[in-house]
């Protein structure tokens, strides 16, 4: 995990918005490791999308700086809102999730340069890979 960080923290420094992080975990200790990561890198002043499709709103919010630049997308519906300072953009992640992923793709490209990071392991289902591979071809080969 430490390695994770030093990769991350010299990402955020050469370009500070690039960052796109998964955790498709259920576990709380997981999802919070994955959520100081986000504040960590948003103090950096990088532009942070903290994706976890099974954190619990009522979790993510407690966690999430007041203040920051990190924008948390959760599993309940298209929904967006300011809370806390924090600006979500909260998604549905069923089959019918991939088209509402790849409109957020299109709609944040312009923020981000977008490196993927899944800090526990490959991605865990058929879902994620296929999001993977569609946002890989939006960000670096917009033409196919």
């Amino acid at each position: 995990m430490n390695a994770i960080y030093q990769n991350i923290q010299a990402l955020t420094t050469n370009n500070p918005k690039i960052i796109y992080f998964t955790s498709p975990t259920s576990s709380k200790k997981q999802a919070l490791v994955g959520m100081t990561l986000a504040k960590t890198l948003a103090k950096n002043k990088a532009k942070v999308l903290y994706y976890n499709v099974y954190a619990k709103t009522s979790f993510v919010d407690r966690y999430l700086p007041k203040s920051s630049n990190v924008m948390s997308e959760k599993s309940h519906q298209i929904h967006r809102t300011l809370h806390r300072g924090v600006d979500r953009l909260q998604i549905k992640t069923s089959a019918h999730g991939l088209h509402s992923f790849e409109s957020l793709v299109k709609e944040w490209k312009e923020f981000y340069a977008y490196i993927f990071i899944d800090a526990y392991g490959p991605f865990q289902n058929e879902w994620h890979k296929r999001c993977l591979s569609r946002a890989m071809k939006l960000f670096f080969m917009p033409n196919i």
